[in-house]
């Protein structure tokens, strides 16, 4: 190998550092990992923010489910801020659970049917009831279920 001595420092002559052809290769590789990363990191970011609302499909699915059961129903009965519906020899309460609405057979069971929710109001109704859901983020849901049973004062 040969040695170029200059200023008392040893360079060998296949040292010639970057290229300009490397530099842009290198550059290149870099904008394309980052223009392939940055929707990863926005649809990451957005999720957060999702999750803390009732989406409006979980919301439709939801009505619809109660629509069916109070039509199944044969008593109803607005208690303060929950709903109980009576069908046969059970009892359904509808009612707020911490952050979520929940559904319990007979007062025994949890299960959730919405989640992250500030507020809930039945409000009896002349032919049916209507239900107001303020989500976490103060998104407002409302829903009118009309029913032919017998309403309790």
């Amino acid at each position: 190998m040969g040695k170029i001595r200059r200023n008392n420092c040893a360079t060998y002559l296949n040292e010639r550092g970057f290229t300009l052809i490397e530099a842009l290769t290198a550059l290149s590789f870099f904008l394309l990992l980052l223009f392939f990363l940055s929707p990863v990191f926005r649809i990451v970011l957005n999720k957060q923010d999702i999750s803390n609302q009732i989406q409006q499909m979980e919301w439709t699915v939801f009505c619809s489910q109660v629509q069916k059961e109070i039509m199944a129903c044969t008593k109803g009965e607005v208690i303060g801020s929950k709903l109980m519906l009576t069908k046969d020899t059970d009892s359904i309460l509808y009612e707020k659970y911490g952050t979520s609405l929940r559904r319990r057979v007979n007062l025994t069971g949890h299960e959730i049917l919405l989640q992250n929710v500030q507020e809930v109001s039945f409000v009896r109704l002349k032919n049916g009831i209507m239900l107001t859901v303020t989500d976490l983020k103060g998104k407002v849901f409302s829903a009118t279920f009309p029913s032919v049973i017998n309403w309790d004062s």
